[in-house]
């Protein structure tokens, strides 16, 4: 998704070489110390980082092994991260299963970006209620944010299991912000109606993420994706480029101490050496374009998530006119992915480059930007065309 809606090719007045502001965003908030980027021996440090507070997931939650749901292997979560030993021991003790007590002890791996005085406090001044801790919490859920963050219910709200998507950038406009949360929402619910698996190791889904933001990736770009999507539900899956679940072929590794209070799982990348790319009928993991993953791919019999998505609006028992509108929303999303509207960020380098005073030395002038900004605002209130990025209709005058 962040391919999709790429919107930020320029920084600090400067026209770079990404489409995304995703590393950016990254870079501004990495406070890793030396021990912690390994430049220096651990000494008051509790472990090596290998990402900042903001990033890519570390690991994946996932049913238990004894259950029937075979799409999960523990073997996905396949980069090496740290976590609070104690923290961990804590929720182990008080029967959290071993995947879920990791994810949330790395949270306690770092300090707190900021705590407010009430925060901290035992009882709230105004009412005099015994705080349950969850403000708090919350606190160090802020400070550690990654492109899918997962919320606990909230006790006083009374609200379930929340997941955040935080990869999509923001459109120009409503119709298009509208259209991909649209998809977003569709997707979730054909996930756990299909029961589709998505599972690729994490070493995948970070090479992912590296591409989804150069130059115009979502047409040049080739990205990891699983083929068969309705596979894993009964553990028959099989081919190559598959994980072993255990035996001889395993690489999973037991815990092991890496500093005072802190824990790193260690695990290798077994599917570095067996992916299978060469056999398209076979193999687990394929690259595809965007459009291929999207719209479907005949070559390596990938269903596209969009035909998915649509194949599922029938059953959700809509309005005619209110199962249009959705529809017509998933046609921006189509396009995008075929290449047939541009994405917001290569509107924006294209302008800037063919802009006259544009000398071709990656620096937006202040004329450049403010041209590019009018025009950008003329296009959202539908006074300027612009057919590449979108199909507007202009206003009869």
């Amino acid at each position: 998704m962040i391919a999709l809606t790429a919107g930020t090719p320029i920084v600090r007045g400067y026209l770079t070489d990404r489409d995304s502001y995703w590393d950016v965003q990254c870079s501004a908030v990495d406070d890793r110390s030396a021990q912690e980027r390994g430049f220096a021996p651990l000494t008051t440090a509790k472990g090596k980082l290998m990402k900042s507070r903001f990033g890519t997931i570390d690991n994946y939650l996932g049913p238990g092994p004894n259950s029937k749901d075979m799409s999960f292997n523990p073997e996905y979560n396949d980069m090496y991260y740290t976590y609070d030993s104690g923290a961990n021991v804590k929720m182990m003790n008080a029967g959290v299963d071993k995947e879920l007590s990791q994810h949330v002890s790395r949270l306690f791996i770092r300090d707190l970006h900021f705590a407010t005085a009430k925060m901290l406090r035992e009882k709230d001044d105004a009412t005099g209620s015994r705080s349950n801790g969850q403000e708090h919490f919350k606190r160090f859920l802020g400070c550690n944010r990654q492109n899918v963050c997962l919320y606990p219910p909230n006790t006083r709200t009374r609200s379930g299991w929340e997941v955040e998507f935080m990869s999509l950038e923001v459109q120009l406009t409503d119709e298009e912000n509208a259209a991909y949360i649209t998809f977003i929402v569709l997707l979730s619910r054909v996930i756990l109606s299909y029961r589709l698996n998505l599972y690729l190791p994490i070493s995948m889904m970070d090479q992912n993420m590296a591409r989804a933001q150069s130059v115009n990736a979502v047409k040049e770009q080739l990205f990891y994706f699983r083929r068969d999507l309705f596979s894993g539900q009964d553990g028959k899956q099989s081919g190559p480029g598959r994980i072993s679940r255990g035996g001889n072929n395993s690489n999973w590794n037991e815990s092991q101490g890496d500093a005072a209070g802190a824990t790193t799982p260690e695990r290798d990348a077994p599917h570095n050496q067996n992916l299978g790319i060469g056999s398209p009928d076979t193999a687990e993991y394929v690259e595809l374009t965007i459009n291929e993953i999207l719209n479907g791919s005949p070559t390596h019999k990938v269903t596209g998530l969009l035909t998915i998505v649509l194949s599922y609006l029938p059953s959700m028992g809509l309005e005619y006119s209110a199962e249009q509108e959705l529809r017509r929303q998933l046609v921006l999303i189509r396009r995008r992915a075929s290449g047939k509207l541009c994405t917001l960020a290569t509107w924006m380098r294209n302008f800037v480059q063919q802009h006259p005073d544009y000398r071709h030395d990656s620096v937006v002038s202040p004329k450049v930007n403010y041209d590019m900004l009018c025009t950008l605002n003329d296009i959202e209130e539908g006074r300027v065309a612009a057919p590449e990025l979108l199909k507007v209709t202009l206003p009869t005058p």
